[in-house]
């Protein structure tokens, strides 16, 4: 993905962020028409999301540390909706809606070397919207799907 940062303060900056192909996936195994199957869902969309981040610096003003925490908003656009059967692809794109928006945050640790940023964290998000449309059997409404995601993150940033 590509970022940008726009620093107001050593300690406040809003980041802008977007995503290509971004992915997410969903396994399980489950009984159809009376046999056991492997079933995975696969959604790749593209994300752009704008966050507030707040710098937390040390007390020693030559230690190269900083600690971060940020929130904002996202956005993602779905491309595409497989679902796997036993390995057997199935599109299922016309079943989710083409926008996907939730809310973002994380906490981190930055290392300062020059005008490097070795930064690295847990990032989670949270989607606020049922992305799934109903199909020919199930209504939306029956089943609710939402995208959430937490994970660690590692980046390397150069500052102009």
């Amino acid at each position: 993905g590509i970022l940008g940062n726009y620093y107001f303060s050593n300690k406040h900056l809003l980041a802008v962020s977007f995503f290509l192909n971004s992915k997410s996936k969903q396994q399980h195994h489950t009984y159809i028409e009376g046999q056991y199957i492997h079933k995975e869902l696969v959604l790749n969309y593209n994300r752009v999301s704008l966050s507030y981040q707040r710098n937390f610096l040390p007390k020693n003003k030559f230690s190269p540390t900083r600690y971060t925490v940020s929130t904002g908003a996202y956005m993602g656009f779905i491309k595409k909706a497989e679902t796997f059967y036993n390995g057997t692809p199935v599109d299922v794109t016309k079943n989710y809606s083409e926008q996907d928006y939730g809310v973002t945050t994380a906490i981190g640790m930055e290392l300062l070397n020059g005008n490097f940023v070795i930064g690295y964290g847990i990032k989670g998000q949270a989607g606020l919207n049922n992305i799934f449309e109903g199909d020919g059997k199930l209504p939306s409404r029956f089943d609710n799907t939402k995208l959430y995601s937490i994970g660690g993150y590692v980046c390397l940033k150069y500052r102009f």
